[in-house]
């Protein structure tokens, strides 16, 4: 959403490393049944020097492990973890800047959408998992999304963005997702320190239909999947407790995803056309991203940041995005 906010975080991030390495000689593999997270996701962490497309996205969540009592029948789940997400995005595009925009350049219609998810994992003895998730979703000027972007950048002194009165009309949706992951490549030491994961992706709903398929390489100082905060799965409640005292990790995920239909870009999935003012486009049917992160987690505290690409996702859209993300995590009992 701006340019030079980057340098302002990194004296946060080198305090927040600091603060986690005061733990790192702990010995202590005390399991943590609950973990709260907070991501932020924008443009300027990946030094793009612009706003555009996927220009910032706002997550808080949590998540329990379910008392392993509760399935000790089952001979191959190890673990099972329920949470709920609320999240924002907003989605501009290749200019919004007064001097500079146009219609012409709505390559990438502006939209907001707001939701919230609920969550439900399982691990299994394997090394597999299946997660499934349902959100309740808004998109459209109820988000506030443009008021919110309006703010920040007067706040900060960048411009004032322009082109809010095309974007995206207001509609409600519902959305399910099953993702299914299973680890295929591993060493053969007892401390892992390198293994490849499928990962297969269903999206359908009245916001997203579509499905993606990739492939996460990990290195470093590994969890087996069941007890990795790369998948999530951290928080523990009985069951078979983690390797090693911390975890770090240097990953890679790429995928290809093929959509079917994305309300962001193509609007209202009930409307058979644009709604007056309202500027949609059509979407590229085969997407390609990339993500590239370091995860470490030490007790209590985990911080993961990646640096993600997305090719075109808009037929005619101008150039690719790029965007980082940085996650905080806090597990207590």
């Amino acid at each position: 959403m701006g340019r030079s906010r980057t340098g302002l975080l990194f004296p946060f991030f080198c305090a927040v490393f600091i603060l986690m390495n005061q733990f790192v000689f702990a010995q202590d593999n005390r399991q943590y049944a609950y973990q709260v997270g907070g991501q932020t996701d924008n443009d300027s962490y990946a030094f793009t020097g612009r706003d555009r497309y996927y220009s910032n996205g706002l997550f808080f969540s949590f998540r329990k492990a379910i008392d392993s009592k509760n399935y000790a029948t089952s001979n191959n789940i190890v673990k099972k973890i329920y949470g709920f997400e609320l999240g924002h995005e907003i989605f501009m595009p290749f200019t919004a800047q007064k001097g500079y925009y146009s219609e012409d350049l709505i390559d990438r219609p502006y939209a907001g959408y707001i939701y919230l998810k609920g969550m439900y994992d399982f691990f299994y003895k394997k090394e597999s998992a299946l997660n499934l998730s349902a959100s309740l979703g808004l998109i459209g000027p109820s988000t506030g999304v443009d008021k919110l972007q309006s703010w920040v950048h007067d706040a900060f002194g960048y411009y004032e963005p322009q082109g809010w009165e095309h974007q995206i009309k207001n509609s409600y949706g519902i959305d399910f997702t099953a993702t299914y992951k299973k680890v295929f490549i591993k060493n053969s030491l007892e401390n892992r320190r390198f293994d490849c994961s499928f990962i297969g992706e269903a999206r359908l709903g009245t916001f997203f239909i579509g499905a993606s398929a990739g492939v996460l390489l990990r290195a470093g100082g590994l969890e087996k999947m069941f007890n990795s905060a790369v998948f999530n799965a951290k928080p523990s409640s009985g069951g078979e407790g983690a390797l090693r005292n911390s975890e770090w990790s240097f990953y890679a995920l790429p995928m290809l995803s093929s959509v079917v239909y994305d309300a962001t870009i193509q609007g209202n999935i009930f409307e058979p056309g644009p709604l007056p003012n309202e500027i949609i486009k059509e979407p590229q049917r085969l997407v390609f991203s990339q993500q590239i992160g370091f995860l470490f987690t030490e007790r209590k505290f985990g911080l993961d940041i990646s640096y993600n690409y997305r090719s075109k996702e808009v037929v005619n859209v101008i150039k690719a995005s790029q965007f980082g993300s940085i996650k905080f995590f806090y597990f207590f009992n």
